[in-house]
């Protein structure tokens, strides 16, 4: 095989003067062919005219009939091109038989060809076929069917064959020829080409070893001159790209270092790729280069092997907790593609996850904190239960007093595992939603209304009006008329009898924000920060004797924070208390816009 551009490019001149001779060859082949044909064709319709066909018809009724026809064609013999390769015979019109000629056939027979057959239907035989051995044109005197005689031209192509060997022999010497010119310019031109690619070569090579030496401009416009120029801006981009490769690794390896979560990658024998001081930290490491990932990683977790994740999971993921140096850590292990490694590496990520550790901890005392307000309840309904059973003999105005507490306790109880389902929901998303749009003011009328006797035996006066045209809202109806209920049933129990509670909602910028204002006794400032914790109250005596969970704010800022709202509460110790709802009309706050929506 041609393994040189060289020895590739002299075969292609060499294929290609072998094309075009062939190309040649066959063209002269085909227009010396059609001419001959053309030539003979056009040189018997030329001769055999009217006039002539008419001397030959009379010739043919005369009583020496053979003669007379024979001494006419004999006058015309040079203007047919009678010579030893073309006769002209004369034939019986009936049989076809040779009768006289230029070249006698002693005995011998004419082959009835087409033009012959043609002829002895007394019509012109001028059918001349390139394909044939011979060149014939037969004309019969006269036209008539049968005629009485046939003139019949025969040429045997000897002359044309002769003519076309010659014109083969000289195209094989200029083939010869040729050949032996082209293959030399060829030799010569492919030399100019293959030496820069040569030189070029020898650059990449360099180039390959890092060598970025510097490259002469080419002041040739033709191919190779563009190729050397492009290859030598090709070395001065590679060199800038590596050098961005460069700053783009030490800016990776910077990001690595100063992440707070910890990267370890792991080739698939084990080895430390890369590790961060974050991970470091965490796991106390010193020297990277001694650690195998299974002897390293046995030391925390048992059954973690490195030949799980490369060999038989591929795409295996998995997340484990594990307390090291009093630090909660969260490691994240998954398979790592490494370029063409098949068997890959794995990825670590550790995550500092003490401060999750502490909210945890921070539910678990949420839970103490719950189990202490059903005790109560609990120990109080147990107590009197247990003296009703023991005295069997109580009298009824006492038992109707002890069923009334015990009632009362565990309408508390309920309130409170309600409040409690609640919260759960909320945290684990689960809650049940009815989004639809509404009118707002019709919400809250519904619950004025619903509260109104409540604020009557107060002496309370209780309003509500809209400062603007409110749109209708897109959330959860009822649970926005739940924190409504909470926050004007708190306005009526802390306000003293014959107070005042106003209820008032506008929109502004796609925003609904409502109020409920009351002249109650407000909330000293230390607890307003606390406020919204779960069981938090201020007044702890009043809020049991009132029936309340400590929940109930809780319940209502995690409903409205769910929603995409936002609740405030503003109060003055012993001048009232404001509490105010944002919600978006659909979609999300703006947080810059929502400062001070809510004091409008």
């Amino acid at each position: 095989m041609l393994k040189s551009i060289q020895q590739k490019l002299v075969l292609i001149f060499v294929l290609i003067i072998l094309a075009i001779m062939l190309v040649l060859g066959t063209f002269l082949f085909s227009a010396i062919t059609n001419f001959y044909h053309d030539d003979f064709k056009s040189q018997m319709e030329n001769t055999f005219n009217q006039d002539v066909i008419k001397q030959l018809e009379e010739a043919s009724k005369s009583e020496n009939a053979v003669n007379d026809i024979n001494m006419i064609l004999d006058v015309y013999s040079g203007v047919i091109g009678i010579d030893s390769y073309r006769n002209y015979y004369v034939l019986d019109g009936k049989t076809a038989e040779y009768l006289t000629g230029t070249d006698p056939l002693y005995g011998e027979t004419i082959t009835k060809t087409p033009n012959i057959l043609s002829a002895l239907t007394g019509k012109m035989g001028n059918e001349v076929k390139s394909s044939g051995e011979f060149m014939e044109y037969a004309v019969p005197l006269p036209q008539t069917n049968p005629p009485s005689y046939i003139v019949y031209i025969h040429d045997t192509k000897v002359e044309m064959n002769d003519f076309i060997f010659n014109l083969i022999k000289i195209l094989l010497q200029a083939l010869v020829f040729g050949l032996i010119t082209v293959m030399l310019i060829a030799y010569l031109l492919s030399k100019t080409i293959t030496t820069p690619i040569l030189e070029l070569t020898s650059k990449a090579e360099k180039l390959a070893k890092g060598n970025f030496e510097k490259f002469p401009t080419v002041e040739e416009n033709d191919e190779l001159g563009i190729l050397s120029n492009t290859f030598k801006y090709m070395s001065e981009t590679l060199q800038s790209t590596l050098g961005e490769i460069e700053f783009e690794k030490n800016k990776l390896e910077t990001v690595m270092k100063y992440m707070s979560d910890g990267i370890i990658a792991f080739d698939h024998n084990g080895k430390i790729l890369v590790i961060n001081p974050a991970a470091k930290n965490f796991l106390g490491i010193r020297d990277e280069s001694s650690i195998q990932f299974d002897e390293f990683f046995a030391e925390y977790f048992e059954d973690l092997y490195m030949g799980d994740y490369i060999y038989l999971y591929t795409d295996k993921r998995e997340e484990r907790i594990k307390t090291v140096n009093d630090i909660a850590l969260k490691f994240y292990f998954s398979t790592l593609k490494l370029g063409n490694d098949n068997h890959g590496g794995i990825m670590v990520v550790i995550q500092d996850i003490t401060k999750q550790e502490n909210i945890e901890r921070s539910r678990r005392e949420f839970v103490a904190n719950v189990s202490h307000e059903l005790k109560t309840p609990i120990t109080t309904v147990k107590s009197y239960v247990e003296t009703m059973i023991e005295t069997p003999d109580l009298d009824n105005s006492m038992r109707k007093s002890f069923l009334s507490v015990v009632d009362k306790e565990t309408d508390r109880m309920t309130r409170l595992v309600q409040d409690l389902l609640t919260l759960s929901r909320l945290d684990s998303n689960m809650i049940k939603e009815n989004r639809e749009y509404f009118d707002v003011a019709e919400a809250i009328s519904d619950v004025v209304n619903s509260l109104a006797f409540e604020a009557e035996k107060h002496n309370h006066n209780m309003t509500f009006k809209t400062l603007n045209e409110i749109p209708p809202i897109y959330m959860d109806k009822d649970k926005l008329g739940q924190v409504l209920i909470n926050l004007v049933s708190n306005a009526i129990k802390y306000t003293p009898d014959g107070g005042e509670i106003k209820i008032t909602a506008h929109s502004i910028n796609d925003i609904v924000t409502i109020k409920v204002k009351d002249s109650g006794i407000g909330i000293p400032k230390k607890d307003l920060e606390r406020i919204f914790e779960r069981f938090y109250r201020v007044d702890k005596a009043r809020s049991r004797s009132e029936g309340g969970t400590g929940l109930g704010l809780a319940i209502a800022k995690e409903i409205i924070n769910h929603f995409g709202g936002e609740i405030f509460i503003e109060s003055e110790f012993g001048e009232g208390t404001e509490a105010s709802i944002v919600l978006p009309i659909d979609g999300n706050i703006n947080k810059e816009e929502e400062k001070n929506i809510y004091k409008f």
